[in-house]
Order: C-alpha cells, then sequence, then structure tokens
C-alpha cells in the first residue's frame, strides 16, 4: 500500500501554540517534541546537544570550569560569544562574564583570560553589565556601559604588556562609559555614553576612518564627531544593511545611517519614527536583534518582528510569532 505524504509547516503548524485547540484544521498536529527540522524542511528525531568544538580529546572547549584556579571567585554565566579575525586572517573565538573576558586557544583547547576584575565584580546573573565587542582592522575593542572602553591589539605585542588598555583619545573628549560599539566602513562607533560625567543614551560617538584609535575630532584630517539622534530616546542595538547602509534601533524608533562623503560624511535618517506609529514594532529586547538572510529579525515588547531598508513599518513574522508564547511567557 502506497504511503501517503502529510505536508508540515513547522512553526505555523506543529510548533503553532497561540492557535486554539478548535481553531487547528482537521488532522493537523500540534506538539513538537525531541525533535529537529533539517535542512530540507524535513523533520526527524532531535540529536541533542554537543560540546563546543566536540572531540575525543576534549580539554575545555566549552569553557566549562572557567579557569576559578586563575582569579574567578565563583561561577558565572557567560554573557558574550563573539569572533575575531586579525589582518593576517587568524581567527579566534571569545568569551565574557560580567568580570571576566577570555579567548579560546584552539591548538591546547583552554582559555586564556585577558581581562578579570571589571564590570563591578562577578555576577551570578545576567542582568550585570554585559561587554559587547567590535573589530577594526587589528583592534579589538570591548564595552560593558560600566568601566571605560578597553582595547586588545591582536596578534601583536600588547599595550606596555596589558592585554585590555584604555583608549588615550577617549579620556581626550571625556568619554568614560559606552552601551554599545560596532565597526562599520572601517570606522569605530560607541553609543549610549556618558561624557563629561553626563549620560546621553542617545548619542553616538565614531572614531577617525582606518584609524580605530582616533577619537578626537581636533586633530588634523579627522572625521571623528558625534550624532545626537532625538533626545529622550536610547539606542538598544544596530545591523549592516545589503542596501550598504547601517540601521540603529532606539527606544523610539529606528534610524538609517549611511555614506555621504565630504565634510559631513555620514548621512542619518529617521527610517521608522516609532512615535507616530503608537511604538509598534519597536525592538523591546536589544540582544535579539540578528540578521536573517539580509533582514533584521527582532524582539518587540508584542512579538518578533521583522524589518530591513526594503521595508516602511516593521512587520510581525507570523510564522515566529506563532511559536514564540512559551518564550514571551518567561522572557524577562
Amino acid at each position: 500500500m502506497p504511503l501517503k505524504g502529510l505536508p508540515i509547516a513547522p512553526l505555523t503548524g506543529l510548533l503553532d501554540v497561540r492557535s486554539m485547540p478548535d481553531l487547528m484544521e482537521p488532522g493537523s498536529l500540534r506538539w513538537r517534541q525531541n525533535f529537529q527540522t533539517v535542512g530540507e524542511g524535513k523533520v526527524q528525531r532531535g540529536c541533542g546537544w554537543r560540546k563546543l568544538f566536540h572531540s575525543t580529546d576534549y580539554n575545555n572547549q566549552d569553557f566549562h570550569d572557567q579557569l576559578l584556579t586563575f582569579g574567578g571567585t565563583v561561577r558565572e554565566p557567560v554573557t558574550m560569544l563573539c569572533e575575531s579575525e586579525s589582518s593576517a586572517g587568524i581567527r579566534s573565538l571569545w568569551a565574557a562574564t560580567q568580570s571576566r573576558i577570555a579567548k579560546l586557544n584552539e591548538t591546547t583547547g583552554n582559555w586564556k583570560i585577558m581581562g578579570t576584575g571589571v564590570g563591578g565584580g562577578a555576577g551570578t546573573t545576567c542582568g550585570g553589565p554585559r561587554f559587547k565587542a567590535a573589530v577594526s582592522g587589528d583592534y579589538m575593542f570591548f564595552t560593558n556601559n560600566y568601566d571605560t572602553p578597553k582595547v586588545h591589539r591582536l596578534e601583536q605585542p600588547a599595550f606596555d604588556d596589558e592585554l585590555l588598555s584604555d583608549i588615550p583619545d577617549l579620556e581626550t573628549i571625556g568619554l568614560t562609559q559606552a552601551a554599545l560599539v560596532w565597526e562599520w566602513k572601517d570606522v569605530v562607533f560607541l553609543a549610549d555614553v556618558v561624557m563629561d560625567n553626563e549620560r546621553y543614551s542617545y548619542r553616538i560617538v565614531w572614531g577617525d576612518y582606518k584609524n580605530p584609535m582616533s577619537f578626537d575630532p581636533a586633530k588634523a584630517d579627522s572625521i571623528a564627531g558625534y550624532k545626537d539622534l532625538n533626545f529622550g530616546e536610547r539606542i538598544l542595538a544596530g545591523l549592516p544593511t545589503p542596501a550598504n547602509t547601517f540601521l540603529i534601533y532606539t527606544t523610539h524608533g529606528i534610524w538609517e545611517l549611511s555614506v555621504v562623503g565630504g565634510e559631513q560624511v555620514f548621512s542619518w535618517r529617521e527610517a521608522y519614527p516609532g512615535k507616530e506609529n503608537d511604538f509598534t514594532g519597536i525592538l523591546k529586547y536589544e540582544n535579539t536583534l540578528v540578521d536573517f538572510g539580509g533582514e533584521h529579525v527582532y524582539l518587540a515588547e508584542e512579538g518578533p518582528y521583522v524589518f530591513s531598508p526594503y521595508r516602511s513599518t516593521p512587520e510581525r513574522a507570523e510564522w515566529l510569532y506563532r511559536a514564540s508564547q512559551a518564550l514571551y511567557e518567561d522572557l524577562d
């Protein structure tokens, strides 16, 4: 007897936990457990979790001991994972907790503590300061909205034997804290900053072109400067786009950054003024912003949304929304 296939849309079908049971189509499946969706869109038994860099001669690639014998006090949640690549093409994996930054040595399978004693001390929850990082050339920048931003030179001698060093130009311009850091078009940006002991949650500061350590606009031929967005909003996150622009998400809307050259250097446009749309679709949880095939997907207060330079307003992603109820029930 020939078998008859049953087409399944995983997120709008068997993972749809928002629709009422009596509204489901007859014969449809409702729940999935211990299954996974493969690349061809098929459902198979889940294979479970495997350790990071899984191998037979496993050492400490998953950072399970957190090197507590080298200055740690308590186990902390890992709140940042990122990759760096030097100008020589050497790639490295980094991990950070509230109080420590570590770099993986893939040859030995162990980690090296690059910085400790930051973030106000060890934290046992994810609610404390967490690091953001960005790479420009052979310089890797770290900031956590608590300590002064730091820099590390990739695959080069350290600054005065310090693995993480202060940035002299930031002291010159009075910048002591930043919540965000990113690199775009060979320029380093810092956002939601404290300058001269005053918080500017709506301010973006950038450095010189292809000169990562230079942030002083008084230097000759420097393009360094700053931009204040709407007063009262807070900059949450940002990502580049396929349209050769950069989208900046705030508590009030979405801004589009582009390069125009000349003395102006950058152009700023409020791509989506949330205040004019009852703040619908505004990014709520800043650590959820991801690039998905050239579009940005993130969690707003009312559900998952999608936005890109080719959309006039954020649109709720129904295929994600129907499967997100359990996530929002316990989301802090």
